[in-house]
């Protein structure tokens, strides 16, 4: 039982130790994406076919703007995502330094973003860390007793 403890405390010690940078190493290959409301296939391709490059000289945040509404509704800022297929994400012709990631919340899409990583790697290191503590302390207590020396006559 004693040895039970020992393996339960050194591996969660191992797991609160490790999770904040086994998060940081995934968010290191993350990818900024605009995520957007996707729109249909037919509707993106009237909008592309529809797009006019050429109208009144416009910043280049409205202009950004514009291309993501081809494909859905645009957002102001980037999201970085894990686990994403390269195939899932769009750069525009028009403005090939957008990268984009239509989502249809609908279809049950959510991509797994770093914020929510390390939102629940604060869970999983207080939880390692409690459990580390509990079986610490068992096997302290579950320790052999001292034997007792014989009395001398």
């Amino acid at each position: 039982m004693r040895l039970l403890a020992k393996l339960a405390w050194i591996s969660s010690l191992v797991v609160a130790a490790a999770t904040y940078p086994v998060v940081a190493i995934l968010a290191a290959g993350a990818t900024d994406a605009y995520i957007i409301a996707a729109k249909s296939p037919e509707l993106v391709k009237f909008n592309e076919d529809s797009f006019d490059a050429r109208e009144p000289k416009e910043t280049d945040v409205a202009y950004r703007k514009r291309v993501m509404e081809i494909y859905g509704n645009p957002i102001d800022y980037t999201t970085p995502v894990v686990f994403v297929t390269k195939e899932k994400f769009i750069r525009p012709p028009k403005a090939p330094e957008l990268i984009l990631l239509p989502v249809d919340k609908q279809k049950g899409e959510n991509p797994l973003q770093v914020k929510s990583l390390y939102f629940f790697a604060k869970y999983v290191a207080m939880g390692s860390g409690a459990s580390f503590a509990v079986f610490l302390a068992l096997f302290f207590f579950l320790r052999k007793p001292e034997a007792k020396p014989a009395p001398v006559p």
